[in-house]
């Protein structure tokens, strides 16, 4: 029988325990570290990991385990799974393009090892957490490409929550050019 090695890494006692728990009822899977932190997660050594299960929030309200998983894709690990509680497309989207290969929420903890095991083996399927949202985000890229590298620009700030005013601070431009550059948006993407 193959053992698949995992480093979990989890801010959150809780989660920590459980998941290590969950994991450890299958004798396939073992956990050989639980990291709780970025700083300790980008000093970790990857020799003998087969799976990193990576929660996306490794400190309150940010995203810092887009970084970790930026980082060990830059090294050339490949076999991140992301595990969170967020769910919202654009988080999902910049995970995926940062290097993870799938995305998990924690409300679907169960789901893990089965997909720890199609990452060992390079059986890649997108969870059902999000294989939706990842449809829906490949529909609007192609949706885009019509769009001028600025539009493109306005329109990635405008979908990160920005709004008129603070878009036009963060591109030196006036808000009434980032009005009409919004309603070329609108009207190039309904056509």
């Amino acid at each position: 029988m193959t053992i698949i090695n995992v480093l979990l890494i989890e801010d959150d006692p809780f989660w920590q325990e459980n998941i290590t728990e969950l994991l450890g009822l299958h004798e396939d899977i073992n956990v050989v570290r639980t990291i709780s932190s970025k700083e300790e997660a980008l000093r970790a050594d990857l020799s003998d990991v087969d799976v990193v299960l990576l929660d996306i929030s490794l400190s309150k309200n940010e995203l810092d385990g887009i970084g970790v998983a930026r980082q060990y894709s830059a090294q050339g690990y490949q076999n991140i799974i992301m595990l969170t509680s967020y769910n919202e497309d654009h988080i999902i989207a910049e995970a995926f393009e940062y290097g993870a290969i799938n995305y998990i929420t924690k409300s679907s903890c169960t789901d893990i090892p089965d997909f720890i095991r199609d990452t060992f083996f390079d059986r890649i399927r997108l969870h059902s957490d999000v294989s939706k949202i990842m449809i829906r985000e490949y529909r609007t890229e192609r949706k885009l490409r019509i769009l001028t590298p600025t539009e493109r620009e306005i329109f990635d700030l405008k979908k990160r929550g920005m709004n008129k005013v603070q878009i036009s601070q963060v591109l030196y431009k006036s808000v009434e050019t980032i009005k009409k550059q919004i309603r070329s948006i609108k009207q190039k993407l309904t056509v």
